[in-house]
This record gives C-alpha cells, structure tokens and sequence, in this order.
C-alpha cells in the first residue's frame, strides 16, 4: 500500500491479509452497510472492516467478545460461521481501521429455511450456557441508551421522541428487575437476515452484539420487525415456534419493546448521516402507542 491518500476499508483488508500471509488477490463485496464484508480470492477467508459501527462503538473489545463467541460455538458443533483458521482472527487494527476474519462459507440462493433456523438458534443457545467468557448484562440495551443520550445531546431528534424512548427503556428496566430473568449468553441481533443457507444448513453469523441477557431477547429479534411493523411472510414466527418450548410470554412482550428501544436508537444513529432512512420514525411512533 502505498500514496498519501487514506486507504479505503477493502485495500486496508487486503492489505492486512497479505502481511499475515494470505494471497489476497483481490476482495469481492458481500455486504457494505454498517461493517463492510469482503470475500477475500482465492483465500476463502471473509473479512469484516468496522465502517459505520464505529460511529457508536470504540475499541476492539465487542469484536474479541465475538471472536471469542463464535470460536466456542464451532468448537461445540454449533451451526454457526466460524472465525478464520488461516490466519488469526483478529481484531486486527491497520490504518486506522479494525478488522477480523471469518471462514468464507457458500451461500446457497433462496433463505435459510425458518424452522432449522430457528432450532439453530436453541442449539447455539444450549452451547452457549457454558461459555465463561465476559460478556456485558443486557449490553446492546445499555448501549442504545447511551446513544439517546448522545442523540439528545446533539439535538438529532426531537425532544418527544428521545422522551418516548427513554421512559419505555426504563419501563423495561423496571420490569426485568421485578421479573429477575436468567441472563445468559446471547447472540444479541438474532434475526433471520443474520441466517446464512448454506450446504451445511443455515449458520447463524453476526455475533458482534453477543451479550447477557434473557433468551426472549434473541426471540424478539425474531418476532419484532413483524409484530411492531406488521412486515415479513410469518417466517419469523414459523422459527419462534421452531426454537421450542421454554419462552415466557411476558417477558418476549417486554424484549419487544426493549429491541424495539435499541433499534430505533440505531436507526437514528444511522440516519443522521443517511436522512434517507427514517425507519427510526415508525418505531417512535409504536412505542408512543405504548405509553
């Protein structure tokens, strides 16, 4: 790499993965919205640049956690996609950018199907009850909060909105601390679009939010674009059903609201350099019905 001009994320990734000894030809997009995902030719090793992520999150420490996850999932037989055995993982820093590496894994057209999605999702959940790495208690909804709290700061969203958010979110927090669920080890963003289908089955990737927290978390990952939105074909709920037995309808009800919190808070985030999406808008406005 040479020039005084800053590298972008895909020359950064290459250039890493040929110091540590791959080939690294060249790097095909797979994903570019908050992190950017690039297949590394002939390698079949994937990268993964923290992009728009850092807007929020500093340092490397939910990337080892991932790391970490993902490492003990594989190795328990999990059905997710594993971190690179080529090379080390990461998280790498490199001009500036953060990086880690994943085994690439063919996806196959079509999605995953929901119901071996969903029973996936149980068998990471039982792999996972053994993991003693650290990991935040409800770290995902602690963060959105603090990023309210900056877009309040900053004046991004009206006062109302930011107001309606941060009385469901301690809504939330007073009821877990009546109902005092089990926390355990979660994947944190466990909807169908982090599901690969694959030869293998589908594999659950994306562990970056992994945290503790009550399994109905991960299950409101599922469920909440269709239950607040109205949006999806039901797949979600054929892999709710799939999971199995053991989810407490009244704590699912109260992870709802509690993702629903987070992902507005990120919608906003983002749109704040993309006014394009205003998606943050309509979960303002089913958390206001909530009050």
């Amino acid at each position: 790499m040479s020039g005084t001009e800053r590298p972008t994320p895909a020359e950064v990734a290459l250039d890493l993965a040929r110091e540590l000894g791959l080939r690294a030809e060249r790097g095909e997009v797979l994903h570019d919205r908050s992190n950017l995902l690039l297949h590394l030719i002939p390698d079949n090793v994937v990268a993964r640049v923290v992009t728009r992520t850092a807007e929020a999150r500093a340092g490397d420490a939910w990337l080892r956690r991932e790391v970490a996850i993902a490492a003990h999932l594989a190795a328990a037989g999990a059905p997710v996609v594993p971190p690179a055995c080529a090379l080390p993982p990461g998280p790498h820093t490199h001009h500036g950018h953060t990086v880690t590496f994943w085994e690439y894994v063919e996806v196959l057209p079509g999605r995953a199907g929901p119901a071996k999605a969903g029973r996936g999702l149980r068998t990471c959940h039982d792999a996972l009850d053994d993991f003693t790495g650290e990991l935040q208690a409800m770290g995902t909804f602690e963060e959105a909060r603090r990023i309210l709290r900056d877009l309040d700061r900053d004046s991004v969203l009206p006062a109302k909105t930011i107001a309606t958010a941060e009385a469901a979110a301690d809504r939330v927090e007073g009821r877990i601390r009546v109902l005092e669920p089990a926390l355990r080890p979660l994947h944190g963003d466990a909807h169908l679009n982090n599901v690969l289908n694959t030869a293998r089955g589908p594999l659950w990737g994306d562990w970056e939010d992994c945290f503790l927290g009550p399994r109905e978390w991960d299950l409101a990952c599922l469920v909440k674009t269709r239950r607040v939105l109205g949006e999806g074909d039901g797949s979600s709920e054929i892999a709710l059903t799939a999971y199995g037995d053991g989810a407490d309808p009244t704590l699912l009800e109260l992870m709802i609201e509690a993702r629903t919190v987070q992902v507005m808070a990120w919608s906003a985030l983002l749109w704040r350099s993309d006014p394009a999406q205003t998606r943050w808008q309509r979960y303002a406005e089913w958390l206001t019905r909530r009050v």
